[in-house]
């Protein structure tokens, strides 16, 4: 074939415009056919493939359970990042409690320290443990009620925040903790209902 349009491109030898075209599409075609013979000669065979049902159902089988677990991990990953920020917000947010004086700086404040804490190694270890979503779910529900709580009280800008300079910084920690620790608590029940399923 190859011999048979270098013939072509020989025989066009008339001056002219067709003449140059008809001699650069010929190298063209000739050029593009030997490229088609390497990438057909380089391309891997094939594998053997069993017709076999039950060895077709395994691998299947492996798939599926191979994109579940990566569907899983995801959604761990995404858990993992949402629930770290609702811990540092809630470590804000318990600074602020502090400096406002909403809650004393002695020993006594050391409870909020362990169960963040607490919050904290759950997060971390939550791969495939009931146990660690069920903590963060129990955790991310008590974040969400402290925007509440503040709330019903004298408001978010109480007389004790009005006065104090940052203002801002305490209602946007208080708004953002609310936000995130409800979305980790439907991420974290989410994850302990697959967890059941599976």
């Amino acid at each position: 074939m190859l011999d048979v349009i270098s013939e072509v491109a020989a025989a066009a030898r008339p001056a002219g415009m067709i003449a140059k075209t008809s001699r650069r599409v010929a190298v063209a075609l000739t050029m593009s056919i030997g490229v088609g013979r390497l990438r057909k000669a380089s391309a891997p065979k094939a594998p053997f493939v069993h017709a076999d049902p039950r060895f077709v159902a395994k691998r299947l089988s492996e798939h599926d359970c191979a994109v579940t677990m990566a569907t899983g991990m995801k959604r761990n990953v995404s858990l993992t990042i949402i629930s770290l920020l609702t811990i540092l917000l809630s470590s804000f947010h318990l600074a602020d409690d502090v400096v406002h004086g909403f809650e004393p700086g002695g020993p006594s404040n050391y409870s909020g320290v362990l169960i963040v804490a607490i919050y904290l190694f759950a997060t971390l270890m939550l791969a495939e443990r009931r146990w660690a979503h069920v903590i963060v779910l129990i955790g991310s529900i008590g974040g969400a009620a402290v925007p509440y709580l503040h709330m019903t009280g004298s408001g978010l800008v109480g007389p004790r925040v009005a006065s104090s300079s940052n203002v801002f910084f305490w209602v946007w920690t208080l708004l953002a903790l609310g936000v995130t620790a409800s979305v980790t608590a439907v991420l974290s029940a989410r994850g302990l209902w697959s967890l059941r399923r599976g």
